[in-house]
C-alpha cells in the first residue's frame, strides 16, 4: 500500500485539507468573536450615551431651578444701575451662586445686566446670549449650558443663568463612562478628551447626519477601529452641535489577535505532527528520491549532468522525466538570467543616483533647521537689548543704572556675535571660554534684563541666593543663555501671572540652580520629549522647539546635569547641577540626563 500512487495522493490531499480547514476555522472564529466584541463595546457606548444624557438633563433641571429661584429674588432688586455697578453686582452674584453666566433682559430682549465669569482664555461675550431660548451656546472655546426664567415684574424681565463646560468637565465625564469624548459644534471641536492625533481624521470621517444616528458608527481612525456615537445638544445655535463618544477597539481586537495566534500555533503543531507521521509512512521511497536529489545537487553546483533512468510508470518515474525536461529548460533560462542581471545592474546604478539626490535633499533640510535654530537663539539677545533700551528711556533712571544697562547691551551684542559663530558650526565641538563664574551674578543679571517682561506679565520674583556661593568653572555667556531660556519659558507658563523662584546652593563638588514657577505645568508625555530638538508646545510663531534643546546641550558641555519635575496645574521646576572644578565635558547630545 505504501508504494501505491493513490496512497501518496490521499496523504497529500489530507494535509492540504487539514491546512485549509484550520485557516477557515481561524478566520470564522475571528469574525464571530470580532462581531461580538463590536456588539459588546457598542452596547457599552450606548450606556455611556445614556449616562451623559442623564447628567446633562440633571444639570439642566438644576439650572432651571436656580433660574426660577433667582428670578423671584431679582424681582425685588433695582437693576437700573450704572453699567459698572451692574457688572460688579453681577460678578458678586456669580460668585455667590457658583455660576458662570448671568444675563437679565427686558421684554424687548435688551440686556440690562450681562456678566460672564472671566477665564484666562475668555473672549468678549457681546453676543453670547443674544438668541433667547437656547439651552446650549458656545464662544469658540467653551460650551455653556443655559436656563432661563421670567421675573415677576410688570415689564416681564427675563433672567438667564448658565454653567461653563470645559475640558476638565469633559475628562470627568470620560472617566465615568470609560469613553473618550469631543464637543463638536458642526464646524469645529471646542475641547476633547480623545487623542489629539484623532481630531482631524475624526472630523473628516464624520457623516453629515451624525446627530441622526441611533447606533454606534464604526470608523477607521489612525489604523485603528473605533466606534463613534453622538449625543445631540438640542436647543443649541446649530442642529449639528453634539458630544461625540469614541471608543477604541484596538485593545479588545489585540487580545483577539493574540488568541488567533495561539490557536494558529497549536494548529500548526498538529499539522506538523501529521506531516511527520506521513513522512514515516513513505520512508521506503527515500532511496529513489535520493538519486533524483543527487542529480539536482549536480545541477546546482554546475557539475556534469547525472544520468537518470525513466523506468516504471509510477509518480516518481513521471517526476524524473519532468526533471530532465526542467533541466533542459533551465539551461536555456541561464542565458535569460544573465540578461536580467545586466538589466538589474543598470537599475542599481539608477538607484544609487536617486540615493545621492535624496542625500542632497536631506542636506538642504538640515540647513533649514540650522537657520531656524539661529533665528531662535538670536531672538533672545535682541529682546534683552530692546528691554534695556526701554529702561534707558525712562527719565527716572540714574546715571549709574544707565551705565549698567549699557554694559548689559554690550554683553548681549557680544553674545549674539558668539552665537552666530557657534550655531553655524553646530555639529562640531566649539572652543568654550571656560573661566571662574559666579552663578549668583549670572542669575541677577538675567533677572535685570527680564524686568520689563516680568512686570508686564505680573510675575513676582523670589531670589533665594546662597551666601558665599563658590565660583564654578564655566562659560558665563552660555550659562546666561540657559538661565534666560528658563526664565522666558517660566513667564510663558504663567499667562495669568504667578511667582518665579530662583534658588542657588552648593555642595563640595557642585553648584546647583533651581528655577521654579507656579505655572500650568506639564504632563508625562511632554516631559519625555521636553529636551528634544524642534519639540515645542507653543505655536509656530512663539517658538521652534530649540530653546530647551540648546539648554540641555550647553549644560552637558559643562559636564553638568539638567532635570525637570512638573505636573499639570502644579508648576514646573528646572534643576541645573554644574561642577565647581574643571571636569570632563561630554559632547554626546544623545546621552541620557
Amino acid at each position: 500500500m505504501l508504494k501505491s500512487p493513490l496512497f501518496l495522493r490521499v496523504t497529500l490531499w489530507a494535509l492540504l485539507a487539514g491546512g485549509l480547514l484550520t485557516v477557515a476555522s481561524l478566520w470564522l472564529f475571528g469574525r464571530i468573536v470580532a462581531d461580538r466584541v463590536v456588539k459588546t463595546v457598542g452596547e457599552e457606548l450606548v450606556t455611556s450615551q445614556r449616562v451623559l444624557r442623564n447628567l446633562l438633563d440633571q444639570q439642566q433641571e438644576f439650572l432651571h431651578a436656580v433660574a426660577v429661584n433667582q428670578a423671584e429674588y431679582l424681582a425685588t432688586l433695582d437693576l437700573n444701575k450704572s453699567a459698572q455697578d451692574a457688572e460688579e453686582w453681577g460678578r458678586n452674584f456669580l460668585d455667590l451662586t457658583m455660576l458662570d453666566v448671568l444675563q437679565v433682559e427686558d421684554s424687548n430682549g435688551n440686556a440690562l445686566v450681562r456678566v460672564v465669569r472671566e477665564t484666562s482664555h475668555a473672549v468678549p461675550d457681546t453676543e453670547l446670549l443674544d438668541l433667547g431660548g437656547l439651552r446650549f451656546q458656545h464662544d469658540g472655546l467653551y460650551l455653556y449650558q443655559i436656563a432661563s426664567a421670567e421675573l415677576s415684574t410688570p415689564d416681564k424681565r427675563r433672567v438667564f443663568v448658565g454653567n461653563r463646560l470645559d475640558a476638565r468637565w469633559l475628562w470627568g465625564i470620560s472617566e465615568i463612562t470609560r469613553s473618550r469624548m469631543a464637543v463638536f459644534t458642526g464646524q469645529q471641536f471646542l475641547f476633547v478628551s480623545v487623542d489629539s492625533t484623532l481630531i482631524q481624521p475624526l472630523k473628516e470621517s464624520l457623516p453629515w447626519d451624525m446627530t441622526a444616528a441611533t447606533r454606534p458608527i464604526p470608523l477607521d481612525l489612525e489604523e485603528h477601529r473605533h466606534l463613534v456615537m453622538c449625543e445631540g445638544l438640542p436647543g443649541g445655535p446649530s442642529p449639528d452641535m453634539c458630544v461625540l463618544l469614541v471608543r477604541d477597539l484596538g485593545p479588545e481586537l489585540s487580545v483577539l489577535r493574540d488568541v488567533q495566534t495561539s490557536v494558529g500555533a497549536l494548529a500548526a503543531i498538529i499539522v506538523l505532527t501529521v506531516t511527520v507521521i506521513g513522512g514515516i509512512a513513505i520512508s521506503r521511497m527515500i532511496a529513489r528520491i535520493r538519486r533524483l536529489n543527487q542529480a539536482a545537487l549536480a545541477l546546482e553546483t554546475g557539475a556534469a549532468d547525472a544520468a537518470l533512468e525513466e523506468r516504471g510508470g509510477d509518480e516518481l518515474a513521471s517526476l524524473t522525466k519532468q526533471f530532465i525536461e526542467m533541466r533542459a529548460r533551465l539551461r536555456e533560462r541561464q542565458c535569460e538570467l544573465e540578461r536580467l542581471n545586466t538589466r538589474l545592474l543598470q537599475q542599481m546604478n539608477e538607484l544609487k543616483l536617486t540615493q545621492r539626490q535624496l542625500v542632497q535633499s536631506e542636506k538642504f533640510s538640515t540647513v533649514g533647521k540650522l537657520s531656524a535654530q539661529l533665528s531662535h537663539e538670536l531672538n533672545n539677545p535682541i529682546c534683552n537689548i530692546q528691554n534695556c533700551v526701554e529702561v534707558l528711556g525712562k527719565p527716572s533712571i540714574s546715571k549709574a543704572e544707565s551705565g549698567e544697562y549699557v554694559q548689559l547691551i554690550r554683553d548681549e551684542v557680544s553674545r549674539m556675535a558668539k552665537l552666530t559663530r557657534q550655531l553655524l558650526d553646530f555639529h562640531r565641538p566649539s572652543q568654550e571660554e571656560f573661566r571662574p563664574t559666579d552663578m549668583n551674578s549670572i542669575a541677577d543679571s538675567v533677572l535685570r534684563i527680564s524686568t520689563l517682561q516680568l512686570e508686564s506679565k505680573r510675575v513676582a520674583v523670589q531670589r533665594e541666593f546662597a551666601d558665599g556661593l563658590p565660583q564654578l568653572w564655566g562659560d558665563g555667556d552660555q550659562l546666561k543663555q540657559v538661565l534666560l531660556n528658563l526664565v522666558l519659558n517660566a513667564i510663558d507658563a504663567m499667562p495669568g501671572g504667578g511667582t518665579l523662584t530662583l534658588r542657588t546652593s552648593a555642595d563640595s563638588e557642585h553648584v546647583v540652580l533651581e528655577a521654579a514657577d507656579t505655572g500650568i505645568g506639564m504632563d508625562e508625555a511632554t516631559l519625555e520629549k521636553i529636551f528634544n530638538a524642534f519639540f515645542t508646545t507653543k505655536s509656530e510663531v512663539a517658538g521652534v522647539g530649540l530653546g530647551l534643546f540648546v539648554c540641555y546641550r550647553v549644560v552637558r558641555l559643562h559636564g553638568g546635569l539638567i532635570d525637570v519635575t512638573s505636573a499639570p496645574g502644579e508648576g514646573t521646576t528646572f534643576t541645573m547641577k554644574l561642577p565647581i572644578r574643571p571636569a570632563h565635558v561630554s559632547t554626546d547630545e544623545g546621552a541620557s540626563v
